[in-house]
């Protein structure tokens, strides 16, 4: 019968496995050292992938590498070269540590690693850019023109920000007061901003579309306002909160307490 990814982690019934390691209950930059560490020796990326995976992984981010590090504990040895993360980037970038170098202030160089310390040693690491999903023939095409077939597929490739589609934003980003903590080259100028204002009307905004993080544009409108409180001028900023979805938050009983919280800090 099919394969999925929860069969091969011995997790029939729920994808309760699939969160790798924890972030949150060690902090961030605790969760991006205990990646590092488990594999202490630098993964090889594969001059030629192989024709077919038993499971082929596109994206290197946090959830590609967790699902890779996953199925290395629960397959045995001889099935680990049958494992493939498709990624063609050398750096691995830890996105939810951008809201506090926003709205903290920490370094942002602080989310890098070098993907190659990342993905887990024993997988295969296919440095190519995936092009083309043709699940009726269980194949992906990548950029260098090569295809994959696999058994299973998962795809975590996340998400690009283009800035450009909504006018005259890719040309003012990073300056004038407008950045961003969706963007690793901009995320630094949101607590610039921060700390440069002292009166005035600040806007946060939360798109419509599908974002990394929906919770991110409250998140770094709260740090920002905690903020503005601490340096004695939150009373001359006028904190306005714009979304283009229905409500600020997708689930009812999470939206009704946030808007009593944007309620009290007015």
């Amino acid at each position: 019968r099919p394969l999925s990814l929860c069969h091969l982690l011995g997790d029939p019934c729920g994808m309760a496995q699939l969160s790798g390691l924890s972030f949150v209950a060690g902090g961030t930059r605790r969760g991006i050292a205990v990646l590092s560490r488990q594999w202490s020796k630098a993964a090889v990326p594969m001059e030629q992938a192989m024709g077919k995976y038993r499971v082929a992984i596109v994206g290197g981010g946090s959830a590609g590498v967790s699902v890779a590090a996953q199925l290395l504990r629960k397959l045995p040895a001889s099935e680990h070269g049958r494992v493939a993360v498709i990624e063609p980037r050398d750096t691995h970038f830890y996105q939810p540590y951008w809201t506090m170098v926003g709205g903290l202030g920490l370094d942002v160089k602080k989310s890098e690693r070098p993907m190659d310390m990342m993905i887990p040693r024993g997988v295969h690491w296919v440095k190519d850019r995936c092009t083309t999903f043709d699940p009726e023939r269980s194949r992906i095409a990548l950029a260098g023109g090569q295809e994959i077939e696999y058994d299973v597929l998962v795809v975590a490739a996340g998400l690009v920000q283009h800035f450009e589609k909504v006018p005259g934003l890719k040309e003012t980003m990073g300056k004038n007061g407008v950045a961003s903590i969706y963007s690793h080259e901009f995320v630094p100028n949101v607590w610039a901003n921060i700390q440069a204002m002292k009166a005035g009307r600040a806007i946060f905004t939360s798109p419509a579309t599908t974002v990394n993080c929906g919770g991110a544009p409250q998140k770094i409108c709260y740090l920002a306002e905690d903020a503005w409180r601490s340096a004695g001028v939150r009373n001359d900023i006028d904190i306005g909160f714009y979304t283009a979805s229905p409500g600020i938050f997708g689930c009812r009983s999470y939206r009704i307490e946030l808007e009593k919280i944007m309620k009290a800090k007015g």
